[in-house]
């Protein structure tokens, strides 16, 4: 079956659907754990070319696609979206491979996000974790092997770099166990830990994450969470606009929109989100970054009902600063408490009013939807400390 191991379950598809689809080079521009929030196919740059792999990876997962039928799916996608040049292809088993490496890949990490969330729903009665090989390789990784009936609490910090898969084409798995399996094991306990949690020498490149702890998160109490403030997620950018080689700051554009004044009270500010983006409820923007679009939406009761007094005077600009950006950036952020990993999209512009001396507006979002934004009236380079991660878009 195409879902790896099982029929495809609700788990593995929102694992999947919960992706943001992003352009990429190569392989390497995101790294390990970002893949849990982000679809890509190295060297597809273009938003048609991406969706189109999308969904045949989504009816792979779903209906239970064969590897045969993605390839004849993956075929047309390319003649018909103009894609030449892609690693592998020229040749029928270059083609082969890459094909192969793409289906196997996504329904495989999906699959395993999907079972880690079911295996930790229960945990309390199926503590126990048992790493298993698949027995199907024709030439197996030895110590993938070596592993296989290892039993570990599904807590142990081990399966923080070890959770499969550990590397392309692997086809090891983990099965919940609970105090009664493991005792008709021969059991008295969890087995010791092969290795120190950290030591990933045989898990491949990528691979050294858990990709269920970044697709949900480590169990956290409330508590924990309350108490975490604003600084609980750190960057996992490695470029930044510095060495990218941009500009120290952004381009300053003179508008014709007047900020307005400021506003008080919830329905007020509702009404003043409504009427900036079209007098509808709430509106999806399409943010223009090349060849590749990113969908925003703004529900205005949303926005409206967290907005600060401060800022409610440039309301009027939303539509300026989603239309025009002058930069968009993807960055990856990991959650110090729970190792959960979010995909941040934030669209910069710096603009000129008739009143101010200047603005520079941050307007972030995750999964598509406006989820905080910030002005400042004050010099253009503060904006440096967000021009980090993957830049999709600078205007020319």
């Amino acid at each position: 079956m195409a879902s790896y191991g099982s029929r495809p379950f609700q788990e593995q598809l929102d694992f999947f659907r919960s992706k943001v689809s992003l352009p990429t080079r190569t392989w390497r521009d995101i790294e390990g754990a970002s893949h849990a929030r982000a679809f890509v196919v190295a060297g597809a740059m273009r938003d048609d070319l991406v969706a189109d792999l999308r969904q045949a990876v989504d009816k792979a997962i779903e209906h239970g696609t064969t590897l045969a039928e993605f390839r004849r799916d993956f075929a047309d996608i390319v003649k018909t979206r103009g894609w030449t040049g892609w690693t592998g292809s020229g040749t029928a088993a270059g083609e082969a491979w890459r094909t192969r490496t793409i289906y196997q890949t996504n329904l495989r990490s999906s699959y395993h996000a999907g079972r880690y969330k079911q295996m930790k729903a229960v945990a309390q009665s199926r503590p126990y974790w048992r790493y298993r090989h698949s027995g199907n390789a024709a030439n197996p990784r030895e110590r993938h092997l070596a592993w296989n009936g290892m039993v570990l609490r599904h807590d142990d910090p081990w399966w923080s770099f070890h959770y499969p898969p550990n590397d392309f084409g692997c086809g090891c798995f983990v099965e919940s166990v609970s105090q009664r399996e493991l005792e008709a094991m021969g059991k008295t306990g969890p087995d010791p830990a092969p290795t120190a949690p950290d030591n990933t020498d045989a898990v491949g490149e990528g691979f050294r994450h858990n990709i269920g702890e970044a697709a949900w998160g480590r169990p956290v109490s409330e508590r924990a969470w309350a108490a975490a403030n604003e600084r609980r997620w750190e960057s996992m950018a490695r470029d930044d606009w510095r060495s990218l080689g941009l500009p120290d700051a952004l381009p300053v554009d003179r508008v014709n929109v007047p900020t307005g004044r400021q506003i008080s009270g919830r329905e007020n500010l509702i009404a003043a989100v409504k009427d900036a983006i079209g007098g509808v409820d709430e509106r999806v923007y399409t943010v223009a970054t090349g060849s590749f679009n990113y969908p925003l939406l703004i529900n205005a009761e949303t926005l409206g009902s967290h907005l600060g007094q401060d800022r409610s005077r440039f309301i009027p600009l939303i539509s300026e600063v989603l239309n025009n950006p002058a930069e968009v950036w993807a960055t990856f952020e990991r959650s110090r408490e729970s190792g959960r990993v979010a995909l941040r999209v934030r669209i910069l512009k710096a603009v000129q009013t008739g009143r101010d001396r200047g603005v520079m507006a941050v307007m972030e979002a995750v999964g598509g939807q406006l989820v905080g934004w910030t002005f400042l009236t004050t010099d253009p380079k503060r904006l440096n400390a967000k021009r980090q991660g993957k830049i999709l878009y600078q205007r020319p």
